[in-house]
């Protein structure tokens, strides 16, 4: 079996989120944008289809039946400290392109998110590909796969 095709293998479940860091062009941490302890989950179908949420440990809650009604502030706080977004994906060598098809950050609808990708045992790691050259920061999310998955 083609390293590929194990990869292809190995993405499918659920993944929690152990860590989630920027790093600089040498690899050095430069930002922790959820903290020391974020939460998420990622989700592979074997059919191509893919999920994820992203979030801060500890947010502040809106205390509001409907998120409409949420203070402004607390509105604001609660974006910047969580992603999500759901579509298909694509693995091409080492590289997992997800096909954005619904994201609460209205610019990535209908983009492709590109990460490398490496899976060793329970423990998978993507860093992102084609960052900005003026401000190269490289996210790098390392999950844990769910023991039920």
């Amino acid at each position: 079996m083609s390293a590929s095709a194990e990869l292809r293998g190995a993405l499918p479940g659920t993944w929690r989120l152990a860590t989630y860091v920027v790093e600089d062009l040498q690899g050095a941490v430069i930002d922790r944008p959820f903290g020391e302890r974020p939460l998420g989950l990622l989700v592979y179908t074997a059919g191509g289809h893919m999920s994820v949420h992203a979030m801060a440990d500890g947010r502040r809650r809106c205390e509001t039946p409907r998120p409409v009604e949420c203070a402004t502030d607390v509105k604001l706080a609660a974006y910047d400290s969580y992603f999500g977004y759901a579509g298909t994906w694509r693995l091409d060598g080492d590289v997992v392109t997800h096909h954005v098809e619904t994201s609460c950050f209205p610019d990535w609808t209908g983009a492709e998110l590109r990460r490398t990708v490496r899976v060793e045992d329970d423990v998978l790691v993507l860093r992102g590909v084609g960052h900005h050259p003026a401000r190269p920061r490289i996210p790098v999310l390392t999950w844990r796969r769910d023991p039920r998955s």
